[in-house]
């Protein structure tokens, strides 16, 4: 009788090892994001007509490959990246070689916080 036990339990910690690795950081990040808040001071200053104007056209896109793609209303931005192993920040190399560490404040499959040292934050969901 335990072994039959011990059967039913296997699939239940198969199912339940699949789900917790698909939420680490470096998963959960993969995937098209859109902007729906920015601020920083000089975007703050700004007329509101503008502000949703940037809003609406940011957004980036991480691979499961280890490569990132920004779109905004200014030049797209691409390059390679680097999710830590305790999920606080990301670091986003340019095609240029230029490093930025950026501060991952909240990440779920509903949502995406990321801040940097200038005091920019942007609120991301996911896009399409």
């Amino acid at each position: 009788m335990p072994f039959k036990k011990s059967l039913l339990v296997l699939p239940i910690l198969f199912f339940a090892s699949l789900s917790a690795c698909r939420n680490k950081p470096k998963d959960l990040i993969v995937g098209k994001w859109k902007a729906i808040d920015i601020s920083n001071a000089k975007i703050d200053a700004m007329a509101d007509s503008i502000k949703k104007t940037i809003i609406a056209s940011a957004g980036i896109e991480f691979t499961n490959s280890g490569k990132y793609v920004t779109t905004s209303t200014t030049t797209p931005n691409n390059g390679t990246y680097v999710v830590s192993e305790d999920g606080k920040y990301i670091v986003m190399t340019n095609t240029n070689g230029k490093a930025e560490k950026t501060n991952i404040e909240e990440l779920t499959s509903d949502r995406l916080i990321l801040s940097d040292k200038t005091g920019t934050k942007v609120v991301l969901e996911p896009g399409k």
